[in-house]
């Protein structure tokens, strides 16, 4: 009879638990993986690999880091702590910038990420389940109203100057108020002036 190393019972016990997991949220919108101990991937859905657009056997066997260091510098903190200390941590928001400095805000993706010790029977913590939910069109609707509500607020504000103001502060009222519409869209009066 052949015996295994505890590494290989270990990623042998998540294989058979993960499957079972798998059959339930195979359809699941959200990145789904198991990580052992050292951050290698165990197993995951199609969710999680898409993540990064690499297939499914890219990971396996793989840490985090090497599989995308930019994703690992959001996830593995987070897998880390449960492996670690133990503890669960639920929805955790995550940001992970562009490439470059020049496409941070628009190619930013954010995300709820979700991790939790995976342990044996006998309590042991042999690795970290991680769940990555993809929130970034939801954030994008937040903070675009985010913007219209503050641009809102601006133009009430100037509104509200308005009222019962004297004919001879009119054209000054209207130059600062130009301003304070360029500070906040930045864009330059002479443009402000082509709407």
């Amino acid at each position: 009879m052949k015996t295994m190393n505890a590494s290989a019972a270990s990623a042998e016990f998540f294989r058979t638990e993960f499957v079972r997991l798998m059959q339930i949220c195979s359809e699941t919108p959200f990145g789904l993986a198991v990580l052992d101990r050292d951050l290698k991937f165990v197993v995951l859905n199609e969710g999680m690999a898409a993540i990064d657009g690499q297939p499914i056997g890219h990971h396996t066997g793989r840490t985090v880091h090497e599989v995308d260091p930019r994703i690992a510098a959001v996830i593995e903190p987070i897998c880390r702590h449960a492996i670690e200390e133990g503890k669960t941590l639920k929805d955790v928001e995550a940001r992970l910038n562009g490439e470059t400095e020049e496409e941070d805000d628009a190619a930013a993706r954010y995300w709820l990420v979700s991790s939790y010790p995976l342990r044996t029977a006998d309590g042991a913590i042999q690795g970290a389940g991680v769940v990555v939910r993809d929130m970034t069109e939801q954030k994008l609707r937040e903070m675009a109203q985010e913007e219209r509500l503050k641009f809102e607020a601006l133009l009430s504000a100037l509104s509200a100057e308005f009222i019962n103001m004297d004919v001879s502060e009119v054209d000054d009222r209207i130059v600062q108020g130009l301003k304070r519409v360029h500070d906040f869209l930045g864009y330059d009066r002479v443009t402000i002036w082509q709407f």
